[in-house]
């Protein structure tokens, strides 16, 4: 799991496969991984010259690194735990730090408070002591809290799919939460899932927050967040298939109205199965040619909303300042919604934004050097849109916002580098689409394209389909890619079998968001939910 881990020989591919999977981020590995362990023949090709996607770990000075802020959740039981036992990884590959993260709440009376959590889930009434104490609610206001919890984990399946058409915002403020609390849930939700909480789903919003309760958050991984997907990428060369890095993806070879391979830099492959990673819009919209598929389901496709972008800076510091690998700093002015987010588009930045730092070796202290001990990752919500000015003025406020919280980190930066949204789009995701592309997790977990109406992993052409998160997946970023990728490989191997009921070659179209008048979720029907797929 180190930087310095020589790779597999690397054999000349060869031109047929079983399967090709186009993309190599967390729901592209970790399908290749699970087909080329069930004896398919696979190649995994890549743009870039490492795995991993968002999550891509870079090297400099002989030192791995993230390029942007990552951590993962939940910690326990998640489904990268699965895919570690696939792997044969030991359990040190996935690290599970104490502390994990300290949450710094800027109170509207200018206090600074402050609560240090560990990676693995804490009782809930101490730690709903510990959220009195720290953010200077008092006992008589949790009222509303303890309503919620109650409520929302004992909610069955039908009646939290029901939340599929009701906003976390709606849900969380029927318990009218004391606003400490109030403003941390809004931030957890900004950073969890990076969308509007008047827009984010009920339903994936009380699923996650579950999941965290019961596994706790904060997971890394030893070597660099990204260096399980390459011990992925690997672990399909030893079964006998092909990783490809530096190579892009041209077009989708289609032959008796199937997918047949793909056209890429070096060639064409043939496999009647490929798996994109690229992303649902760049992957209709670029790689199929016109007429593949309907104009029906390329122009809901086009109309499908991305996350927000984070951006930030990377700081490379000469000495240890930070003392734990994660830092959230939140105010009543950083849970966004629609409204907040369109007023910063417009200028109008608050005064202390939601502030995500990470510290790659406060996690693994191989992550570090004695030239440089520590590297702080520093974000902010942005634009995805790679040319939006947004962005720049997002990295300005940051800049000003960690100068002012610590005074002192100044002379201790002996190198600045900055990443936005157009970083990101060139390093990752394909800008298809005006205002897509430098998303910081891909489609947006949103009304009307998540949950039941989120895209079906089967696309409208037989042998393709999508994996990652834009289908087939629920949770936390790559988490939710993770989950994408096994549920997408058991998927193919179903269909290669023949044991999936109904026609494949006549899927179900992406959904029309229908819109309307919150409801209670308890009555029948819900509401904004989109057409079943």
């Amino acid at each position: 799991m180190s930087g310095a881990r020589p790779q597999t020989a690397r054999r000349s591919p060869e031109r047929r496969y079983d399967a090709i999977i186009v993309g190599a981020g967390y729901g592209g590995v970790t399908a290749a991984a699970v087909l080329a362990d069930r004896g398919l023949k696979v190649l995994l090709i890549d743009k870039n010259a490492r795995p991993g996607g968002k999550a891509m770990r870079a090297m400099r000075d002989g030192v791995g690194h993230d390029l942007w802020p990552i951590a993962g959740g939940p910690t326990q039981g998640s489904r990268f735990q699965d895919l570690a036992r696939l792997l044969s990884l030991p359990a040190s590959a996935i690290i599970e730090p104490d502390p994990a993260a300290e949450f710094i709440y800027l109170a509207p009376d200018g206090g600074r408070r402050s609560l240090v959590v560990p990676s693995r889930p804490t009782a809930g009434l101490r730690e709903m002591i510990r959220l009195v104490s720290a953010f200077g609610i008092r006992p008589w206001q949790l009222g509303g809290a303890i309503a919620m919890n109650l409520i929302s984990n004992g909610l069955p399946t039908p009646l939290l799919d029901r939340l599929d058409g009701v906003s976390m915002l709606t849900w969380m403020d029927r318990f009218r939460l004391p606003q400490p609390l109030r403003d941390w849930t809004m931030s957890l939700m900004n950073l969890f899932f990076v969308v509007p909480v008047d827009l984010l789903p009920a339903s994936e919003a009380i699923r996650t927050l579950r999941d965290v309760a019961k596994g706790g958050a904060g997971r890394y991984h030893r070597g660099g967040y990204g260096a399980i997907a390459e011990e992925a990428a690997r672990f399909v060369e030893a079964k006998g298939g092909c990783w490809l890095p530096d190579t892009h993806a041209h077009r989708i070879l289609i032959r008796e109205g199937r997918a047949a391979g793909v056209s890429t830099t070096r060639g064409e492959f043939e496999a009647p199965v490929v798996i994109s990673n690229a992303g649902i819009q760049p992957t209709v919209l670029r790689l199929l040619e016109e007429g593949a598929i309907s104009a029906e389901y390329v122009d809901r496709v086009r109309r499908l909303k991305p996350s927000w972008a984070f951006v930030g800076v990377r700081y490379d510091l000469d000495a240890p300042f930070f003392k734990v690998p994660m830092t959230v700093v939140f105010s009543p002015e950083s849970g966004w919604d629609t409204a907040r987010f369109a007023r910063a588009e417009r200028g109008e930045w608050p005064t202390n934004p939601l502030l995500f730092i990470t510290v790659p070796s406060l996690y693994d202290p191989a992550l570090g050097s004695r030239r440089r001990p520590q590297v702080a990752l520093a974000g902010v919500l942005g634009s995805p849109d790679p040319s939006s000015p947004m962005n720049g003025a997002a990295m300005d406020k940051m800049e000003e916002m960690v100068a002012r919280l610590w005074p002192s980190l100044a002379p201790h930066i002996s190198r600045r580098q900055r990443f936005g949204a157009a970083q990101v789009s060139a390093t990752t995701r394909d800008a298809v689409v005006p205002g897509q592309g430098g998303e910081c997790v891909g489609l947006g977990q949103l009304i009307g394209q998540c949950g039941r109406s989120k895209p079906k992993p089967r696309a409208p052409l037989k042998g393709l389909y999508f994996v990652g998160c834009d289908s087939g997946g629920r949770g936390i970023g790559t988490t939710q890619a993770v989950d994408s990728g096994f549920n997408v490989a058991e998927l193919v191997l179903r269909d290669r079998a023949g044991d999936v009921r109904g026609n494949h070659q006549k899927p179900s179209p992406l959904p029309s968001p229908r819109r309307g008048p919150a409801r209670p979720p308890w009555r029948t029907g819900g509401e904004g939910q989109g057409e079943e797929i």
